[in-house]
């Protein structure tokens, strides 16, 4: 890569770039995954916390009565959720959550990283009849605020489990996807009555397939 510099209506010579990588080059999403993903693995080595899920690769997917056999089930521990610069730390109780993010953030100070305190937040979903007091989970001394949804890879998780803020969300932006077309489409003149029609349909059925799947997965919870 080369690079100019504008300074006073005049471009400097060309010069090469020696480190670094582009703006939205996808070699920078992967180094950075790369890198982040050894933080993780120091932060987290040795450790036994985090939260267990079993499972297992046959059966019904549904039928939790599969996961109480002794054979044909595998367990695993998840201690976090990494995609890109987006991370999740996870556990069951409170202690060892803050345990696990001790650990990050040494982990983050040796290789070179800054924790944006204003960033993180805390999501506790109790369990049914269980206190709803919100945990305390400090960095630095510096106690992380809690919150009641938290936004995950385009999802909405609530702290109740329920997925009705996540289907409010996809209503509403399918909501102002029909606006824009409003304006841009079904009001043009331009544009023949059949294409409006077809517009409009394809934009309906979007929203009527996103509102019955998810209403489904919500009956079904």
């Amino acid at each position: 890569m080369t690079e100019e510099v504008l300074s006073g209506g005049e471009t400097s010579d060309p010069f090469n770039i020696s480190n670094g990588v582009k703006q939205g080059c996808i070699l920078a999403l992967v180094l950075f995954n790369l890198y982040f993903t050894q933080v993780l693995r120091h932060a987290v080595m040795d450790l036994d916390l985090g939260v267990y899920i079993k499972y297992r690769l046959n059966g019904s997917l549904f039928d939790l009565r599969c996961l109480t056999a002794k054979t044909k089930t595998t367990e695993r521990l998840i201690l976090e959720a990494l995609f890109a610069d987006d991370c999740a730390l996870m556990a069951h109780q409170e202690n060892h959550l803050q345990t696990i993010v001790d650990r990050f953030s040494t982990a983050t100070k040796l290789f070179g990283l800054t924790i944006s305190l204003g960033k993180i937040e805390v999501l506790f979903q109790p369990a049914p009849g269980r206190p709803t007091n919100q945990p305390c989970i400090t960095v630095d001394g510096t106690q992380l605020s809690n919150v009641n949804t938290f936004k995950y890879l385009g999802s909405t998780i609530a702290n109740d489990g329920s997925l009705d803020h996540e289907i409010n969300a996809r209503i509403q932006k399918a909501s102002q996807a029909l606006g824009r077309l409003l304006c841009k489409v079904l009001q043009h003149r331009g544009i023949s009555t059949v294409m409006k029609l077809k517009v409009y349909n394809a934009g309906s059925s979007a929203r009527s397939c996103t509102v019955v799947r998810h209403g489904h997965c919500t009956g079904s919870t």
